[in-house]
């Protein structure tokens, strides 16, 4: 997928990192509701665009965010399966898990809905020191690159308000395209 150059922090030092491919497609939402009809609608497009439901994967951080998720697309009429019980044996069934259970993997289409503060969970927590805070952010990084890599043919990047500052500034250019 193109337009994701990242500069990467590495144990060598920062990397920058190019994938090419389409654009992402950018959904900048105004509350939940409308950000969860993005997803849904996009999902439903690229099915019925042809997709196999089993080229696609929605990835999101938590495990939580798995079950929110598995209940909308099992709400489409599309059946899914935990990426912790996928075992790389092609099927029907539309990916969901979480990023570090992406790692390794490659879909047609990856969903990453809720790349907002919230939804990244990227705001200092109560007590959290300066630099605890500033390793989970590189883990996040890290982790949502990872996600955001899994995809051959298409990236679908959705936020609720504004976009995380943790998402690269090539990945959020386009916000708003649609919504």
């Amino acid at each position: 997928v193109s337009g994701l150059n990242v500069n990467v922090t590495t144990y060598r030092g920062e990397v920058q990192l190019t994938r090419t491919g389409p654009p992402p497609t950018t959904v900048a939402a105004p509350d939940l509701d409308e950000h969860d009809l993005a997803l849904a609608a996009a999902i439903q497009d690229v099915v019925s665009a042809g997709t196999g439901p089993g080229d696609l994967a929605v990835l999101v951080p938590t495990n939580a965010m798995v079950r929110h998720y598995t209940a909308q697309i099992t709400g489409l009429g599309l059946p899914t399966q935990p990426l912790g019980d996928y075992d790389g044996v092609p099927n029907q069934l539309v990916k969901v898990g979480t990023y570090q259970r992406a790692k390794g993997l490659e879909f047609k289409r990856v969903f990453l809905p809720r790349l907002d503060s919230e939804g990244l969970k990227d705001t200092p927590r109560r007590g959290e020191d300066d630099a605890s805070y500033a390793e989970r952010l590189d883990l996040v990084r890290r982790q949502l690159f990872v996600a955001m890599t899994r995809a051959r043919d298409g990236l679908w990047l959705g936020w609720v308000g504004e976009p995380s500052t943790i998402l690269p500034p090539t990945a959020t250019a386009r916000s708003g395209v649609e919504g």
